[in-house]
């Protein structure tokens, strides 16, 4: 199921955390560990069987994630409510126009969004793995991707917007992610339907500002059930 997945959106790549926390959490006995690796065998091999590449490529996911494709992480935003799109001057320019020492913008995000995954899977252990941080943790991996990386289009969010508010359903936080995915689905409706909208919807100002928000929300305050818990695990005092 993974593998086709992938195949068919390549954005199911960043629910890959998520689930391999969770299954490395449930300590898989070795004949789930040697039925993941012909899994993975198959995921890597088998397309190759049926695929016809370009000159100078051995690997679809090598074509896919390294540039072989769109390669849309050399350019800063593809219309994407980054922080990209945020804070650049214009969004539309190569990522290699923003530097900080030896990495330019399309690294700069990866190591925020590796950054990012650091603090999730921290406060995803610290839960226990509770259903509801588990969702959350895979919402937020996707909501770290469309804020954090360059290349982004308005649509990104589609994957996690639902997990992000079925596990903060009830929650002080909720309101927040209601707000970014309502705000984030009407820029991709606008983004196909320019002149039924005004500019301020059409612009990533709106969006980008909500899915920012909500993303330092969720990296600071704890996951459902983490304070609990935590608690629980350093017993009674």
């Amino acid at each position: 199921m993974l593998t086709v997945a992938l195949l068919t959106k390549q954005l199911a790549l960043f629910s890959f955390p998520t689930i391999a926390l969770v299954w490395l959490a449930r300590r898989p006995p070795l004949r789930v560990w040697f039925a993941t690796a012909l899994g993975v065998a198959a995921l890597v091999l088998l397309p190759e069987l049926f695929l016809v590449l370009p000159e100078g490529w051995h690997s679809h996911l090598a074509f896919v994630l390294f540039g072989g494709g769109s390669d849309h992480g050399a350019t800063l935003a593809h219309h994407g409510a980054s922080v990209w799109a945020l804070f650049a001057s214009d969004a539309s320019m190569p990522a290699a126009s923003i530097s900080l020492g030896p990495f330019d913008a399309q690294a700069l995000g990866w190591l925020a969004f590796f950054g990012a995954q650091l603090v999730l899977a921290w406060r995803l252990v610290r839960t226990r793995f509770a259903p509801a941080a588990v969702v959350l943790h895979a919402g937020a991996t996707h909501l770290a991707m469309a804020v954090l990386l360059t290349g982004v289009h308005e649509r990104y969010l589609a994957h996690g917007g639902a997990w992000l508010l079925l596990a903060l359903a009830g929650r002080l936080r909720f309101p927040l992610a209601l707000a970014t995915v309502a705000a984030t689905g009407i820029y991709v409706v606008a983004s196909v339907s320019w002149d039924s909208f005004p500019p301020w919807l059409r612009e990533a100002q709106l969006a980008g500002t909500v899915q920012l928000w909500l993303l330092i929300a969720l990296l600071v305050l704890p996951f459902p059930n983490e304070r609990a818990r935590a608690r629980a695990s350093l017993g009674p005092s």
